[in-house]
C-alpha cells in the first residue's frame, strides 16, 4: 500500500482544506526551503514569547507549542509574572543567526523558529 500524505503539487495550489493559502505556524527560514516554490504556504516570523504564547487545558504557560518547558501555571502566578522570567528573556533574546540581517530573505522569516535556534 502506497504511503498517504500531503504532495506538493496540492501544497503548491492550495488544494488543502479548499483553502487559497495556508498559515505555516512554525517559521521556517527562506534560507532552508525555497518559499517560492510554496507560494500558498504564508510564511511568517517568529511571534512566540512576544505576541503568541500557549495556555494549555491546566492552566500551564508555555513559550511556544514547540516548547516543552512549562513556565507556570496561571493560577497561581500571573500573567505578567511568568513573562518576566529569565528563561522568557533568554529566548525573546534569541532572535537569529549573526549572518541572517544580511541575507536578502531575511524579511521573509525574520530569523525562523527560536525554539530551533536554541536546540543548535
Amino acid at each position: 500500500m502506497p504511503k498517504r500524505g500531503i504532495r506538493d503539487t496540492e501544497i503548491h495550489h492550495g488544494r488543502l482544506l479548499g483553502s487559497e493559502s495556508l498559515n505555516v505556524t512554525v517559521p521556517v527560514e527562506s534560507c532552508l526551503i525555497g518559499h517560492q516554490k510554496y507560494p500558498n504556504l504564508n510564511f511568517g516570523t517568529c511571534a512566540c514569547g512576544r505576541n503568541k504564547w500557549v495556555i494549555d487545558s491546566l492552566g500551564n504557560l508555555r513559550i511556544c507549542e514547540q516548547n516543552p518547558e512549562i513556565l507556570g501555571s496561571l493560577f497561581k502566578n500571573s500573567f505578567l509574572e511568568l513573562t518576566q522570567l529569565e528563561d522568557v528573556k533568554s529566548f525573546q533574546n534569541n532572535n537569529f543567526k549573526k549572518d541572517c540581517p544580511d541575507c536578502e530573505k531575511f524579511i521573509n522569516c525574520g530569523g525562523g523558529c527560536r525554539k530551533i535556534r536554541i536546540k543548535n
